[in-house]
């Protein structure tokens, strides 16, 4: 098992979306604060030469007036593509986070990789082998920063979630794999006030069930940008798929056939990740998605 944290640069998915959404709202506001800023570093040029040479040695850290005034006009003409770009980059992390859900795969906010998007087209393109093969390696390269998070996030289930990880590592997968699968059930009710797997049938939806997680992710703000993270829980998707509609999701783990005894071969190192990817997503972007409603309610 890996014990060496990731190289990888975490949150791509986070930063995207703040710098889309402030640029997108208020992209005229930051262009005219910078012409402003621009203006008075040219007065303080035009105005204060003999003030500014003297006081040059101790700030010569500093970029001089003309670089910073370049730098703000620069920055001010790069907003409309910055946002565009993290816009895209939303939306394709989006779709990959959606194809990935539907093989029982999921992302913390600090595990969104570099990867996503290999992994989003790996299996679009049927190639299943090469998604879990990265997914396994990206949860096994950050398992020691992974277990140490939850454990310290969730002390009151510290107990059965180091039995959980114990039998992980010793490759006890059909053991693991039935703890985090409750667990994170668990986690969700202390976050939310109702199971993970629980279901509602909205009006218009023809029988059709959903996930009442999909009820509390319909009701974030559109600025929210744990939004787009509640994408996999906004549908059914195999792990909450009833037992008879589960041929739609070849490649799925089914917490219900797992938990009740219908399943006798789900104990593989892939499934052991799979649902060690719920549990780390449920403890990441559920809880952050309330934490920044609780916030969001308090600051209004």
């Amino acid at each position: 098992m890996a014990t060496e944290e990731s190289k990888r640069p975490p949150d791509f998915l986070a930063m995207a979306r703040v710098v889309g959404e402030v640029v997108q709202r208020e992209s005229e506001h930051y262009r005219d604060l910078f012409s402003r800023i621009g203006e008075v570093v040219r007065q303080v040029s035009e105005q204060g030469q003999r003030a500014w040479g003297s006081f040059a040695e101790k700030i010569s850290f500093l970029p001089p007036p003309s670089a910073l005034l370049r730098g703000f006009e620069q920055l001010s003409a790069a907003l409309p593509e910055i946002a565009r770009l993290a816009e895209t980059f939303s939306e394709r992390t989006k779709v990959a986070l959606i194809r990935m859900a539907e093989c029982s795969w999921y992302c913390s906010m600090e595990e969104i990789p570099a990867e996503i998007f290999e992994v989003g087209d790996a299996i679009q393109a049927g190639d299943q082998q090469l998604a879990d093969k990265l997914m396994c390696q990206i949860y096994d390269d950050n398992y020691a920063r992974i277990k140490t998070n939850i454990l310290t996030e969730f002390p009151q289930r510290k107990a059965i979630l180091e039995g959980a990880f114990s039998a992980h590592e010793r490759g006890e997968y059909a053991l693991s794999i039935l703890a985090f699968l409750s667990q994170a059930d668990g986690v969700c009710f202390d976050l939310l006030g109702f199971s993970l797997y629980a279901k509602f049938m909205p009006p218009g939806s023809q029988g059709r069930n959903l996930p009442r997680t999909a009820e509390f992710a319909k009701k974030l703000p559109e600025d929210n940008f744990f939004k787009p993270m509640m994408e996999p829980f906004a549908s059914v998707f195999p792990i909450s798929e009833k037992d008879d509609n589960l041929s739609r999701f070849p490649h799925g783990l089914n917490r219900h056939i797992v938990m009740h005894g219908k399943s006798l071969d789900y104990g593989t190192r892939v499934n052991g990740f799979k649902a060690l990817s719920l549990l780390t997503y449920v403890c990441s972007v559920i809880k952050g998605a309330v934490e920044s409603v609780a916030k969001h309610n308090q600051t209004n």
